[in-house]
């Protein structure tokens, strides 16, 4: 009976030893560096792009606004947003209110606009054939990645 139990014991030693080795030993998959990411217009980030993810998803021929900063915010009879360029410039649009308690809303005329805006939160605006869009910095003046709350 011991030697059975020796046996099997030993058994069991060897293919684990034997899978750890060969896990240990695998290659490594690499499963970034063959992605290519495709978007159409009709896919819609979760994210915030930077200007080169921008430009990599909507193509070439982009005419790049600037950095435009949200001055005033609405919610009553027509709820809108006012976006504001530092040379006094200022673009508004239409929101729709998601959540009037939470007073959480979308742009639905900027693609990929941020979520949970509040006053002063700035962001870019990029235009192509009528069409909004926004981005951020790619870094902030601090070094940091640049964050839309």
């Amino acid at each position: 009976m011991k030697k059975i139990i020796i046996i099997i014991s030993s058994l069991f030693a060897c293919v684990g030893l034997f899978s750890f080795v060969h896990f240990l030993n695998s290659p490594v998959r690499d499963v970034t560096s063959k992605a290519e990411m495709i978007q159409t217009d009709e896919i819609k980030m979760e994210y915030v792009p930077t200007k080169n993810q921008l430009l990599k998803s909507i193509g070439d021929s982009v005419d790049f606004l600037g950095i435009y900063e949200v001055t005033e915010i609405n919610f009553n009879d027509t709820p809108h947003i006012i976006l504001t360029k530092e040379d006094d410039n200022e673009l508004s649009f239409e929101i729709k209110v998601t959540d009037p308690k939470e007073q959480s809303f979308s742009i639905p005329a900027i693609k990929f606009s941020p979520q949970n805006i509040h006053v002063s939160d700035t962001f870019g605006i990029a235009k192509k054939n009528d069409r909004y869009f926004a981005y951020k910095n790619n870094v902030s003046l601090e070094g940091e990645p640049y964050n839309t709350r």
